[in-house]
């Protein structure tokens, strides 16, 4: 099994973030919207308007990253887009194809991760994945699995 290189899971990386953070941006315009017509005129109806939109906004971003970041790679043989753009795919250690308890282990770890150290995560990540014999990182390891090319 070919490991593709580390600048292209760092690229594939960027490229799901930057998708994922537009998709939930476009989802939280209306709570936008609100907060500015709040702003302009504070009065109850306008409160009500943007807890409701706020929440709904925040209730569609989750879903949004859990449906990008563990259904579509276990319906898709464990590529998101950024990975099928770079010919890459996560799979099992075993060499099987990944499922929906592997994935989630894997992004609920870096998402809690990422939160309680403040980002911090994101740097030893990087920093393990390049320099690592396995080119792997802790999430990986949690959840047993490793990024492979596509293209052997």
């Amino acid at each position: 099994m070919k490991k593709p290189p580390v600048i292209s899971r760092i690229l594939a990386t960027i490229f799901d973030f930057v998708l994922v953070a537009a998709l939930c941006l476009v989802s939280l315009i209306p709570a936008i919207i609100s907060l500015v017509n709040t702003l302009i005129s504070n009065n109850n109806l306008n409160i009500t308007a943007l807890f409701i939109s706020a929440f709904f906004g925040g209730g569609l971003t989750i879903v949004i990253i859990i449906v990008y970041s563990i259904v579509l790679p276990v319906y898709w043989n464990g590529q998101t887009l950024g990975k099928r753009f770079f010919f890459m795919q996560t799979i099992k250690q075993n060499g099987d194809q990944v499922d929906f308890k592997c994935m989630f282990i894997r992004v609920m770890f870096r998402v809690f991760m990422i939160f309680v150290t403040f980002g911090v995560s994101i740097f030893v990540d990087f920093i393990t994945l390049c320099f690592s014999k396995r080119h792997v990182t802790f999430y990986d390891i949690l959840a047993s699995t490793c990024v492979k090319d596509v293209i052997e």
